[in-house]
């Protein structure tokens, strides 16, 4: 009797393990990729860390996206700017804030010709087409809209 206690309760713990990474593997599914900035330039070429630029599905009704440093998948820095307004975004684990040289980037990038997707002219209308794409049962956004200034985030 007790084998069978012990076998339940080691396919309870195997069964609880696998749904944790299916939600993580789902929530990787539901993200979409901007790209990437960097605030570090030597001799004209972007050197570490870099900074990756996405947006996710099923995160909430404020349109977003998220910064992270890709060297240590968002350990090191990892925050969200909403789509609507310049402000952050924060939200559990995701608290961080960009230094000045980083909101300058974050702006350069967005105004820069998307590369990911020849349909959208710049960095900044394929952030919020992805966001519209993920998150259908969201807040929309306006795809037409200028890209904000993030310099004047207040930390």
């Amino acid at each position: 009797m007790e084998s069978v206690k012990k076998f339940n309760e080691f396919m309870d713990d195997i069964n609880e393990k696998s749904s944790n990474v299916i939600e993580e593997t789902d929530m990787l599914f539901e993200m979409a990729s901007v790209g990437y900035f960097n605030t570090f330039k030597k001799n004209g070429k972007p050197e570490s860390p870099k900074f990756k630029v996405f947006v996710n599905g099923g995160e909430g009704n404020e349109p977003h996206m998220h910064i992270w440093d890709d060297d240590t998948n968002g350990k090191q820095l990892h925050t969200c700017v909403c789509l609507t307004k310049i402000e952050y975004f924060h939200h559990n684990g995701k608290e961080d804030v960009l230094t000045q040289d980083q909101k300058e980037q974050l702006v350069i990038f967005l105004k820069d010709e998307c590369k990911k997707n020849k349909r959208y002219k710049t960095n900044w209308e394929y952030a919020l087409s992805m966001w519209n794409d993920n998150n259908t049962d969201k807040t929309q956004v306006d795809e037409t809209s200028e890209v904000l200034d993030y310099t004047k985030l207040q930390d």
